[in-house]
């Protein structure tokens, strides 16, 4: 990995953490009583470290995701053919737990399993051979995972129930 990305990344997260801390902390100051008569109680000193905490954590997010967009900017636009590409691989995960769940009581578990992972092989350019032997694979070990070692009862579905 490169050494700057890295370092990019690193200072990134960090001003993600300290941020949400500053914001946690300005949360919880919020329950701290005040004192009668006065604005201010023992909510004061943290509110003060907690604004400070989130200013400083967005500043050092800030400043770490600045050369990011800037190479962005700088980058040719992407067709739209890989943007949509991109967008179905990243909802496909989800369309097949839904798959799962609509379809698993009617077929069962160990044939939906199957169909869903090859589908997500082949949409990753697994050939037909391999993602066949994978996936009826892949459905063996999750049902033996599930059925017997976690004696959690998986659907037969109508053609092996």
């Amino acid at each position: 990995m490169n050494t700057i990305f890295a370092q990019k990344l690193s200072e990134l997260l960090a001003g993600l953490v300290v941020t949400a801390l500053g914001i946690y902390v300005l949360v919880e100051a919020q329950g701290f009583p005040t004192l009668p008569g006065n604005d201010y109680g023992a909510d004061l000193f943290p509110k003060i470290i907690g604004f400070i905490l989130t200013l400083g954590g967005a500043w050092v997010f800030i400043k770490a995701v600045h050369p990011f967009l800037l190479a962005r900017l700088q980058r040719p636009a992407t067709p739209l053919s890989l943007t949509l590409l991109f967008l179905f691989r990243l909802i496909l995960p989800l369309l097949l737990i839904i798959a799962y769940l609509l379809l698993a009581d009617t077929l069962g578990a160990i044939l939906t399993l199957t169909l869903l992972v090859v589908i997500l092989m082949l949409c990753n350019g697994v050939h037909w051979p391999l993602a066949i032997v994978l996936a009826a694979a892949t459905s063996a070990v999750i049902w033996f995972a599930f059925v017997y070692m976690l004696k959690v009862p998986l659907p037969l579905g109508v053609l092996l129930g």
